[in-house]
């Protein structure tokens, strides 16, 4: 629905941005599957307005009765987007438990796809995704913590097919416990949207006991071949 009908260059680039969001909200640690539900549909249904103002622009439609119609058939399809989430949050039915010493049946339930190769792997398949190349530094007084947790950054699809390189630079604090917090990244973009993700993920080894310890974590992406 969404790239009927358009060039060829804007329909790959539309199809590979759907898929790199999709890919990256399916393997967030942090969502449940009725959370990735509710953001796929929700998504769906409110980037209908905005896909269909933009098909609007292209083809110059200026007559009064054309633009009620879509405006209408929009409405239709968000109500029937709700009545579907509807459907899936709230009439979704429990297995029951077999008794005790019951012979365990295996489901049919399809295995979840593979993670993505982690950096410098070899494959037998063409590797599918990219990844930023990280270094960073920590601004404090004493010896710096211990990273025991690094998620790659990845360089999205889309990016990569369109040549868009560079480097953005991510700050944050690292709290007593060893996590990421306050995380802010320069410059807001595409590549800085995957770095900051990435980076927020990260763990270090937690402060000793007794020790106060707040540190400033500075991390810099590159992507591509920029210097």
């Amino acid at each position: 629905m969404y790239t009927w009908r358009l060039p060829p260059e804007v329909r790959e680039a539309r199809r590979e941005e759907i898929a790199s969001d999709l890919w990256e909200s399916a393997h967030d640690p942090h969502v449940t599957q009725v959370e990735l539900v509710i953001q796929m549909v929700t998504r769906l249904t409110f980037g209908i307005a905005d896909d269909l103002a933009r098909r609007l622009a292209r083809v110059r439609v200026t007559r009064s009765v054309m633009l009620r119609t879509v405006t209408a058939a929009a409405v239709m399809c968000m109500l029937l987007m709700f009545a579907v989430l509807a459907q899936l949050t709230t009439a979704m039915p429990h297995l029951p438990e077999g008794p005790i010493g019951a012979p365990h049946v295996h489901s049919m339930v399809p295995d979840p796809p593979p993670p993505p190769p982690a950096p410098g792997a070899t494959t037998s398949q063409e590797r599918i995704f990219q990844y930023g190349r990280t270094s960073y530094s920590v601004v404090t007084a004493g010896s710096a913590p211990v990273r025991i947790r690094e998620v790659p950054p990845i360089y999205p699809p889309v990016a990569v097919s369109a040549g868009l390189e560079g480097q953005v630079l991510v700050q944050a604090r690292i709290t007593e416990d060893g996590h990421v917090t306050d995380a802010e990244v320069a410059p807001a973009g595409m590549l800085g949207r995957s770095a900051i993700h990435a980076v927020r993920q990260w763990e270090f080894a937690a402060a000793g006991h007794g020790t106060q310890r707040q540190v400033l974590l500075k991390v810099r992406v590159t992507f591509g071949r920029s210097q």
